[in-house]
């Protein structure tokens, strides 16, 4: 079913790009103004919030609250997209993120004592969404936006646990995902500009499988949420219409 989802998400996007590449090539308009037909590209820094989840363990039925401490890391990603009119823009957008992992905790349920792990490796997100950008006209070449997307995400865990015993979380799942954001585009020309942005992305209720080191039994980590803040910078190429997006 999650397969299915990343599947129509993908073949929404592309749908997306194929309109829009239609409209700039037909020289089509929407209400307002000329439609703009743009490929933007952009790269930054990737601030993540803990991944989180719960499991219990298939030999002894204990349950557990899992908290795996995330570093510092960078996203890339593109988007194709077209203008709505003056005010509306839809895209797009294919993106990548990839964090280093810290130290994890695993805390019996309802609470109280648990267990710390050491932890290394890594952890990279794939973002596929569709997304909506409302732009606000300033009569300047600066336009400030925001707005937001949904879609599907592949998280994809890479990490060695040591502690009381060694587990390897070496596994991939997909989710529902989302974003929020908001940031400004500084208009080099008719064809170029700059854009300046923050992101707050999310993958929602994904599975991560648990390996013992030494022959134990697996687990899975259910439930688990990656949300990550994106700082970043980036170019716009617009190829029909007007202005930048």
């Amino acid at each position: 079913m999650k397969r299915g989802l990343l599947a129509g998400v993908c073949a929404a996007a592309l749908a997306l790009c194929a309109t829009s590449t239609a409209v700039a090539q037909d020289g089509g308009s929407a209400p307002d103004g000329p439609a703009t037909f743009y490929i933007s590209l952009f790269g930054g820094v990737a601030i993540p919030e803990d991944l989180n989840g719960s499991f219990t363990t298939s030999d002894t039925g204990l349950a557990f609250d899992f908290d795996q401490d995330l570093d510092i890391g960078f996203v890339i990603g593109g988007a194709v997209g077209t203008n709505l009119g003056e005010y509306f823009r839809i895209e797009g957008e294919v993106s990548y993120a990839r964090v280093d992992a810290g130290n994890a905790f695993a805390v019996f349920q309802p609470g109280g004592s648990g267990f710390s792990y050491a932890g290394s490796g890594d952890v990279g997100a794939l973002f596929v969404l569709a997304n909506l950008w409302f732009d606000i006209p300033l009569n300047s070449p600066i336009t400030p936006y925001l707005g937001g997307g949904i879609g599907a995400g592949i998280v994809d865990t890479d990490i060695t646990l040591t502690g009381p015993d060694v587990f390897v979380l070496n596994d991939n799942d997909t989710g529902f995902a989302f974003q929020v954001g908001a940031g400004f585009i500084y208009a080099l020309t008719e064809w170029l500009s700059l854009e300046l942005g923050y992101r707050f992305k999310g993958i929602t209720d994904f599975t991560i499988d648990v390996v013992e080191v030494g022959g134990g039994p697996q687990n899975a980590i259910q439930g688990a949420d990656l949300y990550i803040h994106q700082v970043f910078g980036g170019v716009t190429i617009s190829l029909g219409g007007l202005g930048g997006p």
